[in-house]
């Protein structure tokens, strides 16, 4: 399959071994957008046929969590557990009705659909934005707004002790790793490693302000991780990421990269953020052919 032999290669080189172990600063804060700013584009780029398929966030002391132990996983055929995790500096409840969804038809004319539930329609759906493998005809990548060729420009390995990289203003980055410490404006997260185990965390930029000579980006500082086995990957501006991508990526941390050895993670955890509202949500699957299940969230109950 062309894509998964993109994301083989791509995932080999990011995703943790087994057994690994290993204090970031905030950058200012800066004005956040209104979520009715924000446009979801009807060009936003489905997966090639190759593959399968705002309110200000205001830290205040009622507003910092400390999210105790993940629900353990229930009949998983190796007890595995996802380890306990932390974020910071997002407000304790956020209204739903400012967070960005994929449910179907919009107001701007456009249908973007997510299968997975449990809050990730926060982040990814179909159409989304998605990186391409080398393969990929160039006629398809640069016709393609929200797509982009997977190069030293939208994939950063980690190999120091602590690194940055850009959630750009509009766009999206996609980290995995066995564990890491992650702080942007201010937000701190803790996403402490597990033997069996390896994260993902997908973040939304700021939504662009249409404003020339303004600078909306934002600047994540990593650091507690396992150098040369952590990853990120810069997303192109769009609405969301590509749910199929993301599956993609999901289906090789389980069985075909490097992970937890050869044959891949038993459990994936995900945390998905938005900056502009501080909407978070958590999921997790236990095994390969496991359904995803909910664990955490501020603006969704289960």
């Amino acid at each position: 399959m062309k894509n998964k032999k993109f994301l083989l290669a791509l995932v080999l080189v990011a995703l943790l071994a087994a057994g690994c172990t290993q204090s970031a600063t905030n950058t200012p804060t800066q004005p956040v957008a209104t979520a009715t700013a924000f446009m979801p584009e009807p060009k936003a780029t489905a997966l090639p046929k190759t593959a399968p398929v705002l309110i200000e966030v205001v830290p205040t002391a009622a507003s910092q969590q400390n999210v105790g132990q993940m629900v353990a996983a229930q009949g998983a055929t190796d007890q595995t557990q996802s380890p306990g995790f932390s974020i910071t500096g997002v407000p304790e409840t956020v209204d739903l009705s400012v967070v960005l969804q994929a449910k179907g038809a919009d107001a701007y004319g456009n249908t973007f659909a997510n299968t997975i539930g449990l809050g990730s329609q926060m982040m990814i759906a179909e159409p989304g934005s998605i990186l391409y493998g080398p393969d990929e005809p160039a006629s398809i990548v640069t016709s393609n707004k929200h797509g982009a060729y997977i190069s030293p420009i939208t994939q950063q390995l980690f190999v120091t002790d602590t690194a940055a990289d850009n959630v750009a203003e509009g766009a999206f980055i996609f980290a995995t790793g066995r564990q890491m410490d992650v702080s942007m404006r201010d937000i701190s997260i803790h996403l402490p490693g597990s033997d069996r185990h390896i994260w993902f965390l997908l973040v939304r930029g700021l939504f662009p302000d249409q404003k020339i000579d303004t600078d909306a980006n934002t600047t994540a500082h990593f650091s507690n991780y396992v150098a040369g086995h952590t990853q990120v990957m810069r997303y192109p501006e769009g609405a969301y990421i590509s749910e199929g991508n993301f599956i993609q990526v999901a289906e090789l941390a389980h069985t075909d990269a490097s992970n937890c050895g050869a044959e891949g993670c038993s459990m994936i955890s995900v945390m998905f953020l938005d900056l502009n509202t501080g909407a978070y949500d958590v999921i997790q699957q236990t095994s390969p052919t496991a359904a995803w299940e909910f664990v955490q969230s501020n603006w969704l109950t289960q």
